[in-house]
């Protein structure tokens, strides 16, 4: 076994040191702000653990644009672990700015934020991803692909946004939306596999994160369906289960996901996009991310059984309740004397 610096050993930073390293970060850059914008910031960002709802999310609550840069490293010289460690610092902190940079857009256009200070907030994030990038990544080819992500992201934003304003327009041919929407989320990948792992490591990163990006929306529609109704948004797992109807309720959406085979697409779908992200990492010499994947496709094998259970309790009790209903309303209740 080969020791000393010319050893190959595990990347020097795990995700849970990541996020350590983020959140430091986030504390002191919310530190710069006013308390008014850094609560809005802190808003923008999420609950703690709200990354766990999303297939790609580790036990640390991380997201697959934390994960991968993470575990895509892999094994390198220990010599080069302290500039390593360094380089992911900086990836995963420009990630997230980028991250935030976006979501608070997003927001403000979503009217979830007052406008005001919080865009030029958007502009700062956005530039402090810039640096944390500079800092670290020296590759040629990533700053064309960095701008190439911003532009595809925002661009398919307005796209989505105008398909789920009429039913049936965001349909599963059209699931691909939801990767160019993420595009910004896989540069951290990019950085990573350009400077780290070959050319065609790098193209099955990339792709894994794109599957695991429409997974991780489709879950999200999943959860988010009857809100986005009662906005007038018919998302991608709304317009699975309408089945040619021209509006829904949430009632409806209740009664199509228990008796139609909407949910079924739906499950189909997140699973052929989980699939696929474990087949482009299947033949690439990474343990670590085909370990992750295969994790994700646990989590969604039991989030469909949860799904399945949940609607078979559903038509039990309906089953069960509609009888004795029935009984109820026939049974006459004048003349009949109380027991005391």
């Amino acid at each position: 076994m080969a020791v000393g610096p010319l050893a190959l050993t595990p990347a020097p930073l795990t995700v849970a040191a990541a996020l350590r390293g983020r959140r430091g970060r986030f504390e002191r850059y919310l530190r710069r702000w006013p308390s008014d914008l850094a609560s809005a910031i802190r808003r923008a960002s999420g609950p703690p653990g709200a990354a766990r709802r999303h297939p790609g999310g580790d036990a640390e609550g991380a997201p697959y644009w934390v994960a991968l840069p993470c575990l895509a490293v892999g094994t390198i010289r220990t010599a080069e672990h302290a500039r390593a460690r360094r380089f992911l610092a900086d990836v995963t902190w420009g990630q997230y700015c980028l991250y935030l940079a976006i979501r608070i857009a997003d927001d403000l256009c979503d009217g979830d934020m007052p406008a005001g200070p919080a865009i030029w907030v958007a502009q700062h994030l956005f530039g402090e991803a810039v640096r944390a990038f500079q800092a670290s990544v020296r590759a040629p080819r990533f700053w064309p692909l960095f701008h190439t992500a911003v532009a595809d992201t925002l661009d398919a934003i307005v796209q989505v946004d105008r398909l789920q304003r009429r039913p049936g327009r965001l349909s599963a041919s059209r699931a691909t939306l939801h990767a160019r929407v993420s595009s910004v989320l896989k540069v951290g990948v990019a950085a990573v596999g350009l400077t780290y792992r070959t050319a065609g490591e790098t193209a099955a990163l990339l792709a894994c994160a794109d599957h695991l990006a429409i997974a991780g929306q489709i879950v999200d529609d999943l959860t988010d369906v009857d809100e986005d109704l009662e906005r007038g948004r018919y998302n991608l797992v709304a317009n699975l289960l309408r089945r040619g109807r021209d509006r829904m309720s949430p009632r409806v959406l209740v009664r199509a996901a228990v008796s139609g085979d909407g949910l079924d697409q739906v499950i189909g779908l997140l699973d052929r996009h989980v699939q696929r992200a474990a087949a482009t990492v299947r033949a690439v010499n990474l343990p670590a991310v085909q370990a992750h994947v295969a994790r994700v496709t646990i989590e969604t094998t039991q989030l469909a059984e949860a799904i399945h259970r949940t609607r078979v309790e559903y038509i039990a009790r309906a089953v069960w309740e509609r009888p004795r209903a029935a009984n109820r309303r026939a049974t006459p209740t004048h003349g009949r004397q109380r027991c005391t």
